[in-house]
């Protein structure tokens, strides 16, 4: 599969979460990686409004990169914080390799402090 379709992988992985067809992006993953489709359901659901925005992609072989954003407005209950109404924006990177058209394993790095700071789970960090 060319790196062009490896990307593609990624976009429609964004437009069906973008449009909450969660369950058609197990399509597009090898079962090993249910914990991330459990993940983004995990988002869409606290989060209905979420955006997921694909800043950048890099492509080589079987393995992909991608630096993207979340956006979205906290109306439901997340890992135990309740609603807040408020606007988070959670930035991440993951590299993806690729399998028979799937996405085959994944590793991933967010912000998920910046994330609980947003709701008010932790407290800013000072100023430096």
């Amino acid at each position: 599969m060319p790196a062009t379709e490896h990307a593609h992988l990624i976009e429609q992985i964004a437009e069906r979460f973008n449009t909450g067809a969660l369950g058609a992006i197990t399509e597009l993953v090898s079962p090993s990686l249910a914990g991330f489709t459990r993940d983004l359901a995990l988002l869409r659901q606290a989060f209905p409004d979420a955006r997921f925005t694909i800043e950048d992609i890099l492509a080589e072989g079987d393995k992909l990169a991608d630096r993207y954003t979340i956006t979205g407005t906290h109306a439901r209950p997340f890992l135990g914080i309740p609603a807040t109404g408020r606007r988070i924006h959670l930035a991440g990177i993951s590299i993806v390799r690729i399998s028979a058209g799937k996405i085959a394993e994944r590793w991933a790095v967010t912000d998920q402090l910046g994330l609980l700071q947003q709701l008010g789970a932790l407290p800013a960090s000072p100023p430096q």
